[in-house]
């Protein structure tokens, strides 16, 4: 996870439901202790869906709806309701970025923060945040 306003660069684990973790939202970086009453749940993990992986065959089956938000979770609600096998798989080879921008609606959960100059060695593609206007 990268967020440009803040400058935090972060992982996700997704095995880590309960712990000290970081909320990002927007420009503001939180720090948040999960327990056993107050985990991150698999509903959070699978409808997180910046990093999707499927067959073309489920388009056929489910479709991402014109929505602003959680767009994600309804095309895997779908998915999972018509019986599909799902997965989470850690991505410990820094594949994916989620850039959370100025203007996010939605609540991002970093387990470990990672020094900011380690960004772009991790991902030297990264060009930067296109402008708001």
């Amino acid at each position: 996870m990268y967020a440009p306003p803040s400058g935090f660069f972060g992982y996700m684990d997704l095995n880590a439901k309960t712990g000290s973790h970081y909320m990002l939202g927007g420009a503001t970086v939180e720090q948040v202790e999960f327990h056993d009453k107050l985990q991150i749940g698999a509903d959070f993990i699978l409808f997180y869906g910046f990093s999707y992986v499927y067959r073309r065959c489920l388009m056929k089956l489910s479709s991402f709806d014109d929505l602003d938000l959680c767009d994600d979770e309804s095309f895997i609600r779908k998915v999972v309701t018509a019986g599909c096998k799902t997965i989470a798989v850690d991505d410990r080879d820094g594949s994916c970025l989620h850039v959370i921008h100025p203007a996010s609606t939605s609540r991002c959960f970093s387990r470990y923060m990672i020094p900011a100059f380690m960004m772009p060695r991790t991902f030297p593609q990264y060009e930067g945040f296109p402008a708001f206007g």
